[in-house]
């Protein structure tokens, strides 16, 4: 008969097993911590070594804008364009442009937020609707865009610290009503913003155009892009990027949930919703809409690409906002 294995060699088989188990663990941590470097570099770092203000300029050239109008120097010598730079409560300094070509200090403000890739320039044309319309307009660069050299985009988690600075600095120029108009990732700062308390304090009216719904989904829809997301799990390469994000810049998806946080925004909100939108998908705009705690709202489907509402139909995009501002 065959004798059962002394105790000594079951020990050894065990430990044998263990160092397996934990080796396997290690590689498959690794594995992980490389994806989630990968992904979640891609999304934070996306400006590194970008010129922003170019940037800027060609997409104004692509959407048919005459772009010697929109240079810098000439834009701000005919609306009166004042720089200014206001300091963020974690010490980073925003930079930005204040407009007032009628001196006015008793008309309200409009402060206006770019998306992401692009920094103040972009805005332009939204700043010009408003000063023609008797409006003072700011706008400014978000954190590592345009002049910041801050070098992190974390999707309003942290650009709301900046905004709500840029609030500050708006309240000594007025004593009007003070407006959000974000456009994309400028969207998702003024929504984060205008949940907070600061926000429901000192803000008159938000205007969200293609906000996105949160970080995962906007992660998710890029992701969907790539041929890799064939053969790896959502799922996993969710946890993966999140992990990354979480122990390397303290912040992670759960950060940036625009439906999550909605509840508490108690500002009387125009949601912009992009029916060709293939980045901040139409349900995921109409979720934010419903998410909203403010007890005026309005949803505007406009037929156009991601932030194209204004390039496509500019005189019922300018009617649609300020119907809505006027109306508080």
């Amino acid at each position: 008969m065959k004798q059962n294995q002394s105790p000594k060699r079951k020990k050894k088989a065990l430990i044998i097993v263990l160092v397996m188990v934990v080796v396997l663990a290690g590689l498959g941590l690794g594995v992980s911590y490389f994806f989630g470097s990968q992904a979640a570099a891609a999304m934070v770092m996306q400006n590194d070594g970008k010129d922003t203000t170019q940037a800027s300029i060609d997409q104004l050239a692509e959407w048919g804008y005459d772009v010697k109008e929109y240079a810098k120097e000439t834009f701000e010598s005919t609306y009166h364009g004042t720089e200014f730079m206001v300091t963020a409560e974690d010490g980073v300094t925003v930079y930005g442009t204040y407009y007032n070509p009628e001196s006015l200090t008793d008309s309200d403000l409009v402060i206006l937020i770019h998306g992401a890739g692009g920094d103040r320039i972009s805005m332009e044309p939204l700043a010009k609707m408003y000063l023609t319309n008797g409006y003072q307009v700011i706008a400014y660069d978000q954190r590592d865009s345009g002049q910041s050299t801050e070098e992190l985009v974390t999707f309003g988690y942290l650009e709301q610290r900046d905004l709500k600075a840029v609030v500050e600095y708006a309240k000594t120029q007025t004593s009007g009503q003070i407006i959000l108009h974000g456009q994309s990732m400028g969207a998702a700062t003024a929504a984060l913003y205008a949940s907070t308390d600061h926000g429901n304090e000192n803000i008159a009216a938000v205007i969200l155009d293609s906000a996105y719904s949160s970080m995962e989904e906007l992660f998710l829809s890029v992701w969907h892009e790539m041929e890799e997301s064939k053969s790896i799990p959502d799922s996993y390469m969710t946890w993966c990027t999140n992990w990354y994000l979480s122990w390397n810049y303290h912040f992670d998806f759960h950060d940036v949930d625009i439906v999550k946080e909605s509840p508490s925004n108690k500002v009387s909100t125009l949601v912009i919703e992009s029916a060709k939108d293939i980045l901040a998908l139409p349900e995921q705009v109409e979720q934010i809409y419903a998410a909203i705690g403010a007890t005026k709202k309005q949803l505007w489907i406009v037929n156009s690409a991601h932030i194209e509402g204004y390039v496509d139909h500019p005189q019922e995009y300018q009617e649609k906002v300020l119907t809505f501002i006027k109306s508080n």
